[in-house]
């Protein structure tokens, strides 16, 4: 946590990384949190506490140990953006993308290659 620098506001923290709460492990720190707040071992506002710290150190590690790539490549034939969503035909359509995860000194890679002559792609904007 030392080397975690940037300052994050409630609001930011929740929206951005409350998505780790649903997986094995935060849900069981859910309902262990949950099990000591009915026993009164421990208040609602702690818990919350304790939810936002595992947020943002999962956050942490994952940007620390894992490399995410994606490419894509293509002739556009067609596209159109209607509500902040773009839809694109495309011709020799390739996508590409890598996943690198740095464990001790091993590196474990994965890779996912896609092809098509022609293709429909829908891109939502972020806002």
């Amino acid at each position: 946590f030392k080397s975690m620098k940037k300052a994050y506001s409630f609001k930011s923290v929740f929206d951005y990384f409350t998505i780790y709460r649903s997986s094995k492990i935060g849900i069981s720190l859910i309902s262990v949190l949950i099990e000591l707040y009915k026993k009164r071992k421990i208040r609602t506002a702690l818990i919350f506490r304790i939810l936002n710290m595992y947020d943002q150190y999962i956050n942490f590690l994952l940007k620390k140990k894992v490399c995410n790539t994606a490419k894509i490549k293509g002739v556009v034939e067609e596209y159109s953006n209607i509500d902040k969503i773009w839809y694109l035909t495309s011709l020799d359509f390739k996508f590409k993308t890598g996943l690198t995860i740095q464990r001790k000194k091993v590196r474990y890679l994965s890779h996912i290659n896609i092809s098509r002559e022609k293709c429909y792609v829908m891109l939502i904007e972020k806002t």
